[in-house]
């Protein structure tokens, strides 16, 4: 039998098989709701009757959202990063290794730039509009029981909070790889202002804040250099498997 299809306000008959058609009818009388599951039989004529139905189960429910499901993971399969190391939840997790890039200031009213600086390996975590990231050491894939180092950057705090300002956002369409680029923007391309917490760089601790202008010092020494000097990460307490749970 042929189907009869409708698409872009015109009716088509083809050869292609389609799901047999279902519709659900919802009945209240008082206080009482009946839900029936009824099968519907299209027919060669392209009339549709409504066939004997039964109460709706919990199975077709699932069933149902399964399919839905399945259907909506199919039209946004898309390729992702290989930096990528969870997601779910409406949240991200990827890292990137140790890499000479630039830096840039903005301390105190003066812009600087640093055209070349070794930048640790770093973690990041998005959930909605926030960013986290933390640094670790090594230059391999990060794992669940990796441990974390403060990131030695102004503008995050103590549990890796960024301070974004104005950074522009990942919108909801964009593909995986698209969101993570946005997110690494904000912190590579920003412009660092100010010291968010002491534990920023070793030495330093609650009772002698490292300031904006040691902090600016310390990296404007890494300038050329090609490795990030990891005796100055300062522990962050915490491994990779709790830092996803940080909001």
């Amino acid at each position: 039998m042929n189907t009869i299809e409708i698409a872009a306000g015109r009716v088509l008959v083809t050869d292609r098989p389609r799901p047999q058609a279902q519709a659900i009818i919802m009945a209240q009388t008082g206080y009482e709701v009946e839900v029936r599951h009824h099968p519907v039989r299209v027919g060669e004529d392209g009339i549709a009757t409504l066939e004997a139905g039964r109460a709706l189960r919990l199975g077709d429910v699932r069933d149902w959202l399964a399919t839905l499901d399945g259907q909506k993971k199919q039209a946004g399969l898309q390729w992702v990063s290989d930096r990528l190391l969870a997601q779910g939840g409406g949240s991200l997790l990827w890292y990137t290794p140790p890499a000479v890039r630039p830096m840039y200031f903005h301390v105190a009213g003066k812009r600087v730039t640093l055209k070349a600086v070794p930048w640790p390996g770093l973690i990041f975590h998005a959930a909605g509009d926030s960013l986290n990231v933390a640094a670790y050491r090594g230059r391999g894939r990060p794992k669940c029981k990796t441990p974390l180092y403060h990131s030695p950057l102004m503008n995050v705090g103590p549990l890796g909070q960024v301070c974004l300002g104005s950074a522009t956002r990942p919108r909801s369409h964009m593909t995986v790889e698209q969101q993570i680029a946005v997110w690494n923007d904000a912190i590579f391309e920003t412009n660092f202002t100010h010291v968010n917490q002491p534990a920023t760089l070793l030495p330093g601790n609650k009772r002698k804040k490292v300031s904006n202008a040691q902090h600016l010092a310390f990296w404007k020494k890494l300038e050329n250099l090609t490795a990030f000097p990891s005796d100055r990460l300062n522990p962050m307490g915490r491994r990779l498997e709790e830092f996803c749970r940080v909001r």
